[in-house]
């Protein structure tokens, strides 16, 4: 007694998903669930019966995975061709992986600054959350997308301990 040749692709899909959901990194893990996905619905096809709605689903989410793989795949392209992307990745964007910097750089903006150039003033909008010299000599700034910052109440424990505001 074995397992039916119907229920193969049923297996290979699952096992596939499960490993897609071991997966730390994000690419690998859509294209192993669009590889499941697909088992799947083949798996579907073959047991015979009323499957369109899991097929229905099934299709759905491989469109989102495989969007999602093209968007990654964009990502690393650009990042690829950047010139100042090893720069990037050193002092304070040192942590963030590949992908990480790929959102940042598509958020945030290069700059040339004058030497001496103000980048943020006390009391006034905060107009680059952090300005990266890319390299020690130069101008050239890397400023990722400033915070939305709304002021926060201070409580006031002790009346007259804060400047009034």
């Amino acid at each position: 007694m074995g397992i039916p040749w119907s229920d193969v692709p049923g297996h290979v899909s699952y096992v596939l998903i499960a490993i897609s959901y071991w997966m730390t990194n994000v690419f690998w893990l859509r294209v192993i669930a669009v590889v499941g996905l697909v088992f799947e619905i083949l798996y579907f096809r073959m047991s015979g019966g009323a499957m369109h709605t899991g097929i229905g689903w099934d299709i759905i989410f491989i469109i989102i995975n495989l969007y999602q793989i093209i968007r990654l795949i964009a990502d690393q392209h650009r990042l690829r061709y950047m010139k100042e992307l090893h720069l990037l990745s050193q002092g304070a964007f040192a942590s963030l992986t590949r992908e990480q910097l790929a959102q940042l750089v598509k958020v945030g903006s290069w700059r040339t600054l004058e030497p001496g150039a103000q980048v943020t003033c006390e009391g006034e909008p905060v107009k680059a959350a952090a300005c990266r010299s890319v390299a020690g000599w130069s101008s050239r700034s890397f400023m990722p997308p400033a915070p939305r910052i709304r002021p926060a109440a201070v409580p006031r424990k002790f009346p007259g301990a804060y400047p009034a505001g």
